[in-house]
């Protein structure tokens, strides 16, 4: 998630925007434009990298930062099929071996991914795809820009009154009440990113065994629990895993054998691996 945020923005009923998810079609309330969303959520990622680049830890080891990247690139691919609007983000994806860091994205296409968290659930690129491809889901979801939208509701509307979006985020972070009402729509929310992953995952061609093998690696090494704090009990997750992993038998056989189209990523960000110094470019 985005640590921190410093955009300040009128609220008005024009700024009201009511969208669709991709694949699920359910209905959104975003309250806040895309573009300071993922502007701010941009600056919060590049921070990041620049910490972990001045610790060693950013895209060291690169046979496997540029297998993620490939694997990335034919879902994001995918995504864009789902989401046009997503061929105009500026989509970014690095490696880190800080311990800390599993797998997330930020809005616009941001996505960190940590090496312990493939070698802790020893997966292959199958299974690392459709890790990648719930994250993406997140993204072409804009589930962050909703999530920010709803929370700014909490507070009474007063006519004339700036609402600031570090005030929201602030609150989103440290009021449990505020935590503990998003519950309902962070859980819906993971599950959305489940099945849209399924879907760009067997778009792109990752067989569907995968799929079940992921989730159930999942389950088994956490003892029964999931890694995203969000979701239920694992094994209520696998069950619903399975049943989509049926879904997507008939969607992987379309794409079986097809040239599947990848994405090309356009360098944003470098590393001067001789100071461990980080620039944005």
């Amino acid at each position: 998630m985005v640590r921190s945020w410093i955009v300040v923005m009128m609220l008005t009923c024009s700024d009201l925007v009511f969208a669709g998810v991709p694949v699920t079609d359910r209905a959104q309330d975003l309250l806040f434009p895309r573009a300071p969303v993922q502007t701010t959520a941009a600056e919060s990622y590049h921070r990041e990298l620049q910490r972990l680049a001045s610790l060693g830890k950013l895209d060291v080891d690169k046979p496997r930062l540029l297998q993620i990247r490939q694997i990335c690139s034919r879902l994001i691919a995918q995504a864009i099929l789902l989401k046009p609007a997503a061929a105009h983000w500026p989509w970014e994806v690095h490696l880190t071996s800080d311990p800390g860091v599993a797998a997330y994205s930020m809005s616009g296409g941001k996505l960190l991914v940590g090496s312990d968290f493939i070698d802790k659930y020893h997966l292959n690129d199958n299974e690392l795809a459709v890790a990648l491809a719930h994250e993406i889901g997140h993204v072409i979801a804009e589930h962050v820009r909703e999530q920010i939208s709803m929370a700014a509701g909490f507070e009474p509307r007063v006519p004339n009154r700036t609402v600031n979006v570090v005030d929201v985020i602030n609150s989103m972070e440290s009021d449990i009440s505020v935590f503990l009402r998003l519950q309902p729509l962070s859980r819906l929310q993971e599950m959305e990113a489940d099945d849209i992953g399924i879907e760009l995952a067997a778009r792109a061609g990752v067989y569907p065994a995968a799929i079940i093998s992921f989730y159930t690696k999942l389950a088994r090494q956490d003892g029964g629990r999931s890694i995203f704090d969000t979701h239920g009990p694992s094994s209520q997750r696998v069950e619903f895993i399975e049943s989509m992993a049926d879904y997507a038998r008939p969607v992987y056989a379309a794409s079986y054998k097809k040239n599947v189209p990848a994405y090309i990523f356009m360098p944003k960000y470098h590393v001067n691996t001789a100071s461990r110094a980080a620039s944005i470019r």
